[in-house]
C-alpha cells in the first residue's frame, strides 16, 4: 500500500509508474477535487483498477471507477459526515487483509511499525 506523495515532483513520479497490477482507491465527497477525475483517469489508461468511495451525488472520478462506494454524509451538524466511509472502510480492510493473507499482515505490521518509529502514530 502506497499513499499518493504530496510534492508534486514526486506525486507525478508515482502517478506516472502506476501499472496494471496496482489498484487505486480515491476518496472524493462534494466539493470534488478535479485532480481525483486525473488520477482516475490515469489509473485506468494504464490498465490499473479504480475504487472510488464517494457521496450519492457521486464524485466525476466515479465514471472512471471499477467500483463505487457512496456512503450518505447528512448529519445534525452543519458539516458533511464522514463516519459512513469510515465504516465502510473498516469493514473492507478485514475480508481483503484475509484474501491477502499472511503477506498482507505482515506487511501492516511493518508499516504501523515503520509509522510509530517516524512519529506518524
Amino acid at each position: 500500500m502506497h499513499f499518493l506523495p504530496d510534492r508534486d515532483v514526486e506525486r507525478t513520479s508515482f502517478l506516472t509508474q502506476l501499472a496494471r497490477r496496482d489498484v487505486t482507491a480515491l476518496f472524493d465527497y462534494r466539493r470534488y477535487e478535479a485532480d481525483k477525475t486525473v488520477i482516475a483517469e490515469l489509473a485506468r489508461e494504464r490498465g490499473g483498477k479504480v475504487i472510488v468511495f464517494t457521496d450519492p451525488w457521486l464524485s466525476p472520478a466515479a465514471a472512471h471507477a471499477d467500483v463505487v462506494f457512496t456512503t450518505q454524509v447528512t448529519s445534525g451538524s452543519p458539516y458533511d459526515s464522514l463516519t459512513p466511509a469510515l465504516a465502510l472502510v473498516e469493514s473492507l480492510v478485514a475480508p481483503v487483509l484475509e484474501r491477502v493473507g499472511e503477506k498482507g499482515h505482515e506487511r501492516m505490521k511493518l508499516s504501523e511499525g515503520v509509522a510509530r518509529r517516524t512519529g506518524l502514530i
